[in-house]
């Protein structure tokens, strides 16, 4: 059995915050289960882009310095990081840091904010799609991770939470070439649940005190679900954020991936601290663009092609609110974005719907949008 901990946390007020934290990771065993004195700890967290912890895109300050204070109250030596999207370089990594509120949790706690953007490569025999996977060096250097994902919706796999969020432990623009290297979805589900198993931390700890609904991951809107979660077992604890916002595990590709691989079992959960129902939720909004590999079984290989072409949800740019950055051309992993007079300009042809576009804009200047066919095939 493998068991996954929830419990109430209606605020992100940091005695609330550290209370709740604590109990889930005492329902879990306590953290000396973890975390050893002198443990070289990597302290895994989402900082996707440079936004404020209020516009819940990122791991809130609140809960990683709950999570500090407990890794550094078994000894353990905390070192804070990620790989968000765009540039990995240490002037990019200072800027979010301030940004999302990071660098005030380093001093409070006397953590130390990672600024090492080397990386390794490493075998991974056991993977399905990925034997060889280079991610930064911080993360193999360490004696434990552990990661606290943001449980928010997704365009492109749905959902993200615990799983994916190991997907930042792939070096800055390195993610784009997995993106092209895998444009089904299918296979990129599995890629990112290959990361997550050479990576898999120790420990996970979820904010779901706010989480992202809509058109997640950056460009949604905060939804409140009141509660932190814990578990050793990313794959059961994405399992169980899933089933609180509604989502059947065959509508999140990296569960479906999980359940196929054997490597999460419903059946075999076992949840501990408060009622799950407490926390579930009717009415959150989830990503309506279904992904074009919904087709994958349902019509002949040689026709796909052309099928795909009159469903496949197109990222469309906001000529108004966009400030002509260029970030989404630098970003595009197919590069099939031109700026032309400041403006993007797509090349739909060879799109591959990945959504990094929309996933690292600013000015949330674009908007994933399906034809009237795609409407019709699927209803949500």
């Amino acid at each position: 059995m493998e068991t996954v901990a929830i419990r109430k946390c209606s605020s992100y007020e940091q005695n609330e915050v550290e209370n709740a934290v604590s109990m889930v990771i005492s329902d879990l065993g306590g953290i000396e289960k973890y975390i050893k004195p002198g443990d070289k700890v990597f302290l895994k967290i989402n900082l996707l882009m440079k936004k404020k912890p209020e516009e819940a895109v990122t791991t809130h300050p609140a809960v990683i310095e709950a999570v500090i204070r407990k890794i550094q109250g078994a000894g353990g030596r905390v070192l804070i990081g990620d790989s968000p999207g765009g540039p990995y370089n240490e002037r990019a990594l200072k800027t979010i840091y301030r940004i999302c509120g990071i660098d005030k949790v380093a001093e409070k706690t006397g953590a130390e904010l990672n600024f090492d953007t080397s990386a390794v490569e490493l075998q991974n025999p056991s993977g399905k799609i990925l034997k060889n996977i280079t991610m930064i060096k911080p993360v193999a250097d360490a004696n434990v991770v552990v990661s606290i994902p943001k449980l928010k919706t997704h365009n492109l796999t749905t959902f993200t939470g615990a799983v994916k969020l190991m997907f930042g432990c792939i070096p800055g623009n390195l993610k784009a070439e997995y993106h092209v290297r895998m444009p089904e979805l299918k296979d990129f589900a599995d890629a990112l649940v290959d990361i997550c198993m050479l990576t898999k931390p120790h420990l996970v700890v979820m904010d779901a005190v706010e989480a992202m609904e809509g058109e997640g991951p950056s460009g949604g809107t905060p939804k409140k679900l009141g509660c932190i979660l814990a578990s050793s077992d990313p794959f059961y604890l994405d399992g169980v954020a899933a089933d609180i916002i509604g989502l059947k595990s065959d509508e999140a590709p990296t569960i479906k991936a999980a359940m196929k691989r054997g490597i999460y079992d419903p059946g075999n959960l076992k949840l501990v601290g408060d009622n799950k129902e407490e926390f579930k939720t009717s009415d959150f909004k989830i990503p309506t663009k279904r992904p074009t590999d919904m087709l994958s079984d349902k019509v002949p290989v040689l026709i796909k092609p052309f099928i795909k072409r009159y469903i496949r949800p197109r990222p469309v740019f906001d000529w108004d609110r966009c400030r002509g950055c260029g970030d989404c051309a630098d970003n595009c992993p197919a590069r099939v974005i031109e700026m032309i007079d400041n403006r993007p300009h797509v090349n739909y042809d060879d799109c591959i719907s990945c959504f990094c576009c929309q996933e690292l804009c600013m000015y949330r200047a674009v908007e994933v949008k399906r034809p009237w066919l795609s409407k019709f095939i699927f209803l949500r």
